[in-house]
C-alpha cells in the first residue's frame, strides 16, 4: 500500500510540473511561431485550432482506454 501511494505522489508531482511548464510556455507559442518561424497570423490560428481539434478527437480514446483494460473506478 505504501509503494502504490508513493507512485501516486510521484505521478501527481510529474503532472503538476508538466502542466505548470505547459501553462508557462503555451501563451508564447504564437509569438514564437510568428517571430522565429516566420508564419503569418492566419497560420498561427490554424495551429491553435488544429491542437484543439486533435484534443477533442483524442479524449474519447483516453476514455475508452481504462474501460477496455477494466480499470474502471467503482
Amino acid at each position: 500500500m505504501i509503494e502504490s501511494n508513493k507512485n501516486y505522489y510521484i505521478s501527481c508531482l510529474f503532472f503538476l510540473f508538466f502542466f505548470i511548464g505547459w501553462g508557462c510556455c503555451y501563451p508564447y507559442l504564437s509569438l514564437w511561431l510568428t517571430e522565429t518561424i516566420g508564419i503569418n497570423y492566419t497560420d498561427v490560428g490554424l495551429v491553435y485550432s488544429f491542437t484543439a481539434i486533435i484534443a477533442v478527437c483524442v479524449q474519447p480514446l483516453f476514455g475508452l482506454y481504462p474501460t477496455g483494460w477494466s480499470i474502471v473506478k467503482t
